[in-house]
């Protein structure tokens, strides 16, 4: 069995259409890089400080030079990946310092971000500049198939995981799908026919997409129909959301990994020779080689998104491991209160907090999304204020309000609970008061 899967990961294919990819790849890349400078992202981490680290890492803050030496040379290691130039040492640095920027403050996470990182390791090790660069060396008409292989695999993942979990009593009740016209369409009657026919198109569309894209792109018979249908749905999501930015450019752009590659090359690249000899001895010793590592990858990628089973608590709502998941806009949270307030014992004062004076917008959705940040800036304004002060005898008490997927006025901590003696690395479901999903 394992002779016949190398078999079967050694077949030859074109290499035009992954070249194409890294070319679109590249572009995107610049694109998101290009806006990250635009926003001013590096300037929003000085002179502050505050970050908000993730339990299982926490990366320290370089100095501001430092940071924009890293993103300049982002810029260049994205000509160099469209060029097909040093293609392997600068997909390899792009990642490192994307996955520095994306792992240092949760207020950056995004499921695209997280895509693009692990697309970024599997190209670092894939023949993706063997056509269609500049470097007359890397040259090959013929690749091992597995290298489509894995990147299909990685995005029908995406897919179906995106799908699994819509299936909640949430989303099948038309949240947060409700809240999201409204949102875009505010002129848009709620008791309207439309509004009704589009609520039901995000609900069950969304679900059966999901779903089933992947596996129809992946079949030769239904590919057809499945390639407008994927073009047609992301292009709705670009229209309608305002904060997945390349997200749903990236996804049409990875569609050409799924087409027939011998007809892609052969309706580009007229009278082509195939006189390109193939060392399939070698490729199949190579996938041998590399089988082990596919394997240890794929069962990663199927896990971890069921992690979350194993913890108490609607993961949505207590945050607990929605994150590298896939789970996909299928929550929305409005802030109703967000009082925080130190109570000196030893003076009876109580000391109100304005989180607005210490926050960004973005940080602060975010925040109210994810429990753990609240409990990190509670943790900062300890440090903050607690240490300056000197204070011995305190508790830091909150009145967190929200509303959430259709339920309103939803308490997210018990008001009397002294948060600044909760440990980040406790699950939130401890701490977070339960939701009724029923």
């Amino acid at each position: 069995m394992h002779q016949s899967i190398s078999k079967t990961l050694s077949q030859p294919a074109q290499s035009l259409g992954l070249a194409i990819f890294r070319i679109f790849f590249g572009l995107i890349l610049l694109w998101d890089v290009v806006r990250i400078i635009r926003i001013e992202l590096i300037e929003s981490f000085y002179p502050r400080g505050i970050i908000f680290p993730y339990t299982f890492i926490n990366l320290p803050l370089v100095s501001e030079f430092c940071f924009n030496m890293f993103v300049g040379l982002m810029l260049c290691t994205c000509i160099l990946i469209i060029c097909g130039v040093f293609f392997r040492m600068a997909m390899i640095v792009f990642t490192v310092f994307l996955a520095y920027i994306f792992f240092l403050d949760q207020t950056l996470y995004n499921n695209h971000l997280y895509l693009i990182i692990i697309f970024g390791l599997i190209l670092a090790f894939l023949p993706a500049d063997a056509a269609l660069t500049f470097n007359k060396k890397k040259r090959k008409q013929l690749i091992p198939i597995w290298s489509y292989m894995i990147l299909k695999f990685q995005l029908v993942v995406v897919y179906f995981y995106g799908g699994l979990a819509k299936l909640n009593v949430f989303w099948l009740s038309g949240h947060p799908g409700k809240e999201i016209i409204k949102g875009k369409f505010d002129s848009l009657d709620d008791s309207s026919i439309l509004f009704s026919a589009m609520i039901f198109l995000i609900t069950y569309g969304g679900i059966f997409f999901d779903l089933f894209i992947g596996f129809l792109l992946l079949k030769r018979s239904t590919r057809l129909f499945a390639l407008p249908l994927a073009i047609m749905f992301n292009v709705f999501n670009a229209y309608i959301f305002d904060d997945i930015y390349i997200f749903p450019f990236f996804m049409i752009a990875a569609l050409i990994l799924f087409l027939d590659q011998d007809q892609l090359a052969a309706r580009i690249i007229k009278n082509q020779s195939n006189s390109e000899s193939y060392n399939f001895k070698k490729m199949e010793l190579n996938s041998k080689r590399i089988l082990p590592f596919l394997l240890i990858f794929m069962f990663w990628q199927l896990l971890m998104p069921l992690r979350h089973y194993f913890v108490d608590g609607y993961t949505d709502w207590t945050g607990d491991y929605q994150q590298f998941s896939w789970r996909m806009k299928i929550q929305h949270r409005t802030l109703n209160t967000f009082d925080l307030s130190l109570l000196d014992d030893d003076s009876k004062l109580r000391y109100p907090i304005n989180y607005k004076e210490h926050l960004y917008s973005d940080e602060i959705s975010n925040m109210i999304n994810r429990p753990q940040m609240m409990l990190q800036f509670v943790k900062y304004i300890e440090k903050r204020v607690v240490e300056r002060n000197n204070l011995q005898n305190y508790k830091i008490v909150g009145n967190i309000n929200v509303d959430f997927n259709g339920k309103e006025k939803l308490t997210v901590f018990d008001p009397d609970l002294d948060l600044a003696k909760l440990s980040l690395n406790d699950m939130m479901s401890k701490w977070v008061i339960p939701i009724d999903v029923e």
